[in-house]
């Protein structure tokens, strides 16, 4: 038999017996409480007509649950499929002081149209999520991740590396744990604006970074912890670079470097 028509006829079977069911249970209770059944093994047999009754009537509101639920289903989707629809068509996502919100792992995969990420203040979040496998190679398209106060961020998760062909703005802010930039960061090809701020346990910047032509703004405060020069971004022409002389105050090194092919 097919689907549908099971389901109709067990649809048309409950309504049957739902409509039976006032005058059993009704009736075996009408026995029971007028003494009509004046046998104990009348009276016994009754009260367990009223039971299975009872659980019978149970039963059919399970069918009728499933039927109409595999109905919506088939005419609706499920809620999960309706929500990975809405995730893959998203351009910007935006989390704030999320408290309780620890990871992005299960998410992250269906957000192929994302263009901007920002992640504010969510002190239990691990961009990390604990997960491995091959994250690495999601196919993203962000062009903006911007990070602020993220305490248990060490290094950046290995699956921004999906966006290595789109990524245009990299914003780290006040992630007070983050130790170093991955390896990788250089393999970023289009990406032009690098901020860091207030990332004190960040030590060094890999080599490769000072080498990436594509770089257009770059602004680096108040890490304690990291030595760089403008002399050492001079490998980047048309690069305008905001460096914080102390750690311990708002005064900036600007310079934009030399053969600039910007229009600042």
């Amino acid at each position: 038999m097919k689907s549908s028509s099971w389901h109709g006829a067990s649809r048309a079977t409950c309504k049957s017996l739902r409509a039976r069911f006032p005058t059993l249970t009704s009736t075996s209770s009408w026995m029971l409480n007028t003494k009509q059944a004046s046998n104990p093994m009348q009276r016994n047999w009754l009260g367990k007509l009223k039971v299975i009754l009872s659980d019978a009537e149970d039963v059919i509101d399970e069918i009728q649950y499933k039927a109409s639920r595999k109905q919506a289903i088939r005419a609706y989707g499920t809620t999960s499929s309706k929500m990975n629809r809405c995730l893959t068509n998203l351009r910007m996502l935006v989390f704030v002081e999320c408290k309780n919100l620890t990871s992005l792992l299960l998410i992250i995969k269906h957000l192929t149209a994302l263009k901007s990420l920002y992640i504010i203040n969510c002190e239990k979040m691990d961009l990390m999520g604990g997960g491995g496998g091959d994250v690495q190679y999601l196919n993203l398209r962000l062009q903006i991740l911007y990070i602020v106060q993220l305490p248990k961020l060490e290094v950046l998760p290995g699956w921004l590396l999906g966006s290595a062909n789109t990524l245009r703005s990299l914003h780290i802010e006040k992630c007070g744990n983050l130790k170093a930039l991955p390896e990788w960061l250089p393999t970023l090809k289009l990406l032009q604006t690098l901020v860091i701020i207030h990332c004190k346990e960040l030590s060094s910047l890999q080599e490769g970074i000072y080498h990436m032509k594509t770089l257009r703004y770059l602004k680096i405060e108040k890490c304690h912890k990291l030595v760089t020069r403008l002399e050492d971004w001079s490998n980047i022409p048309g690069l305008k670079v905001l460096i914080s002389k102390n750690a311990k105050d708002d005064e900036e090194e600007e310079q934009l470097l030399p053969n600039s092919t910007s229009e600042e």
